[in-house]
């Protein structure tokens, strides 16, 4: 029996005031051909740290040569624009934003991939924790087993990003993911070890990015804001979404199994 890897990582916090996050959103990713795509992705994310690295080195050496304090923005450069540790949509902005695009110009290089999305309005007036198990940890389990149980049609073994289970908490989110039928075993694990939860966190944080923009509730001015809008612009493109479109109205299928190689977007439906 062929198993496949699949990807799950989330964003935001639901216990989070709706005001400072208005949404909540689960992704994931199911690799139909791991043999195939994964060297490039690796490689992909290895060079973009090598070159982050000598950057660092040839300023590091400019400064040594000159026999000067760095300025403050020189300090900046070493300790954060040069450094790279994983792609996360949280760290767009304008310096990285092409290696973010090299990013999505691979993912779209290959059709293995499925990619899924669940998104949670917490100003939904019907938004309740207690339906889901009544704290965030549960709630999150129980969102994560709903999306793997609607969305995957072929046996998989289930990596999920690390979060610690809460001592008090009996739900495991390993024995929850594997009590769906299809998926063949689960483990937690670090995303800065695992390239495939940095593009899931990438794709989920520009669908929700779009849905906070659509909805007027992401940042106008900010450079940062611009950067990332650039980049859902970008995946917008890829998609075949005009640039007003949001994508959640677009790809929403209120979930009905997609064919091809699908990319699709769910609001949860409270009952």
């Amino acid at each position: 029996m062929k198993v496949l890897p699949a990807f799950v990582d989330e964003t935001g916090v639901l216990t989070v005031p709706v005001q400072e996050q208005p949404v909540f959103g689960i992704g994931l990713l199911v690799v139909n051909e791991p043999g195939k795509v994964t060297d490039s992705f690796y490689k992909l994310h290895f060079d973009y740290l090598s070159a982050r690295v000598s950057e660092r080195g040839r300023l590091r050496q400019e400064i040594t040569e000159r026999a000067e304090r760095p300025t403050l923005e020189e300090i900046d450069a070493l300790m954060g624009k040069s450094w790279h540790r994983e792609y996360k949509f949280a760290r767009v902005a304008g310096h990285n934003l092409e290696q973010y695009i090299e990013l999505l110009n691979l993912y779209f290089d290959f059709d293995c991939f499925e990619f899924h999305a669940l998104l949670v309005d917490k100003a939904d007036p019907n938004f309740n924790l207690s339906r889901l198990g009544g704290d965030a940890w549960e709630a999150y389990v129980a969102l994560g087993r709903e999306l793997l149980d609607r969305r995957v049609t072929h046996p998989v073994f289930a990596i999920t990003d690390f979060q610690g289970q809460p001592k008090k908490s009996l739900v495991s989110v390993e024995n929850e993911f594997c009590s769906v039928a299809k998926v063949a075993g689960c483990i937690r694990a670090s995303s800065e070890s695992e390239v495939f939860l940095q593009v899931v966190d990438v794709l989920l944080g520009c669908v929700q990015a779009d849905w906070r923009d659509s909805n007027g509730l992401y940042p106008q001015s900010s450079n940062r804001s611009a950067a990332r809008r650039s980049l859902v612009g970008y995946l917008k493109t890829k998609l075949g979404i005009s640039a007003g479109e949001p994508i959640v109205t677009r790809l929403r299928d209120n979930w009905e199994r997609p064919t091809g190689s699908p990319f699709t977007v769910s609001l949860y439906r409270w009952q």
